[in-house]
């Protein structure tokens, strides 16, 4: 039985991006749920979203300020042996480059374009009537308007933790550092006859390592095979930059996606892949 690795570094991106403590990346072990797959892996369950953005602060050093949260180590818990899921995954090189990337993911779709604070705004609006008239409010509901932008007592205000956090995150050289970039995946033969071989194929540049991810239902494991430039698996000519596999198909459709590193980087492709 292992801890399902891929579905953990999508969890611990989004979770210290977001500062949500109330979880496994915290200094002290707090709120770890898993569930079990029919294929024998250990899934994490994200839990208490609700102490994210900062909320919850207990296990970081006090006195906890603003700036305390937004510029929350990138790999946080990485030296605390307590923690084996943070000190373990950190502990590869590797698994830190699938990390980051995947934080870089996140930070483009609902960050660096403000995206998040549009959802927010939407989300307010639509409780705003029954906040308004709420007698039992834990604030008064000036404070629930002003809270998007600005510190209210010990809570930091959305805009400001997440805006100069993600500064924070994109000049660090973890961010800085240029990942591979994958283009023109195919697949030879284009027709595919059932039980036969595949060739999966993609350009890729700046990289010095690749895999293709495949399996055959959402419900399997994807299957992991390294990726060539060595003119020996369906990729052309040796060292001209396109990376090959080849796979056994049986007779039903193939999900497959790539990932490419470099000493410093690392991508998917598609982005949002495992």
């Amino acid at each position: 039985t292992v801890m399902d690795i891929d579905r953990a570094l999508w969890m611990m991106a989004f979770e210290n991006l977001t500062v949500c403590l109330d979880g496994p990346i915290n200094a002290i072990p707090h709120n770890y749920y898993l569930f079990k797959d029919n294929n024998g892996r250990f899934s994490p369950i994200l839990w208490d979203m609700n102490q994210s953005f900062g909320t919850f602060t207990n296990g970081l050093p006090t006195p906890v300020t603003n700036q305390s949260l937004q510029e929350l180590d990138v790999f946080y818990g990485s030296t605390n042996n307590q923690n084996s899921l943070t000190s373990q995954i950190f502990s590869s090189n590797q698994y830190k480059r699938m990390y980051i990337a995947h934080m870089r993911t996140i930070i483009n779709e609902y960050f660096s374009n403000n995206q998040y604070y549009t959802r927010a705004l939407q989300l307010q609006q639509l409780i705003d009537a029954s906040v308004a008239t709420d007698p039992n409010l834990f604030f008064p509901y000036a404070t629930f308007q002003t809270n998007l932008n600005s510190t209210i007592g010990n809570n930091i205000g959305l805009t400001e933790l997440m805006d100069a956090r993600v500064s924070f995150l994109q000049a660090l050289p973890e961010f800085i550092a240029t990942p591979p970039s994958i283009s023109s995946v195919s697949s030879s033969p284009t027709s595919v006859l059932p039980h036969t071989t595949v060739s999966i194929t993609a350009s890729i540049a700046n990289s010095n390592y690749a895999y293709l991810g495949y399996r055959f239902k959402f419900a399997d494991k994807f299957e992991k095979v390294e990726m060539y430039d060595d003119g020996n698996h369906g990729d052309g000519s040796a060292g001209d930059g396109v990376f090959g596999a080849i796979i056994n198909v049986d007779a039903r459709d193939v999900q497959y996606y790539i990932y490419s590193e470099n000493a410093n980087a690392a991508i998917f492709s598609p982005e949002r892949a495992e």
